[in-house]
């Protein structure tokens, strides 16, 4: 029964004593401070470069876009001029290009109706005949895990961007036979304003 006594009596100074818990819970919760930070810069950097590959695919899909005739070397050429070289297009590796880069860029032209009545989602039909109006282009990378990479293998980014060519017409009317030019009105004018004026009768 004494030793009973003694070891209730070690565990009451024990449960009393607080000298030592502020470096108990240091020990306990250094190493799940340093998981959760590791967890938060991987996940922020993996956010930022999922924001960086959808502004590069809405990139070269505008460039793509603006460029019918040749929507695949534009698109191209749009993420070449940001950076990114080695990259897969369509499947088909270029010699240029190592075998080790996983990026992929694909580069679909087709037709695309903005009526509201057409669903958001069937707006773009990708075609191989034309005419096309609008082009869709869809971007794979690797991202990077700087602190869980050996554990948890870096996740794939898919991203994609649609954009779309109007036609529009612009009509212009104008005539110089009567213009101002250093004459009365506009010096007069360009005194008042501190600058040179050109104004003709049509304006």
């Amino acid at each position: 029964m004494r030793g009973n006594g003694d070891v209730a009596g070690i565990a009451r100074r024990f449960l009393r004593e607080a000298s030592g818990h502020f470096a108990i819970m240091t020990a306990i919760m250094t190493p799940v401070a340093i998981v959760l930070a590791a967890i938060a810069v991987d996940s922020g950097s993996l956010y930022v470069e999922k924001r960086r590959a959808q502004a590069l695919a809405d990139l070269a899909a505008v460039t793509a876009a603006a460029n019918l005739h040749r929507p695949h070397d534009a698109a191209m050429t749009a993420m070449a001029d940001n950076g990114v070289v080695d990259i897969v297009l369509g499947g088909v590796r270029r010699e240029s290009q190592s075998e080790g880069k996983s990026d992929v860029l694909a580069v679909l032209p087709g037709r695309y109706d903005a009526s509201a009545a057409t669903d958001v989602t069937e707006r773009f039909v990708a075609s191989s005949q034309g005419p096309h109006n609008a082009v869709k282009v869809t971007y794979e990378t690797t991202g990077t895990r700087y602190f869980a990479g050996a554990l948890i293998p870096p996740p794939k980014i898919a991203v994609s961007a649609v954009a779309e060519s109007t036609t529009a017409a612009a009509f212009s009317v104008g005539s110089r036979l009567l213009a101002l030019e250093g004459g009365l009105v506009n010096a007069l004018l360009g005194g008042l304003l501190g600058s040179s004026i050109s104004l003709s009768v049509m304006d």
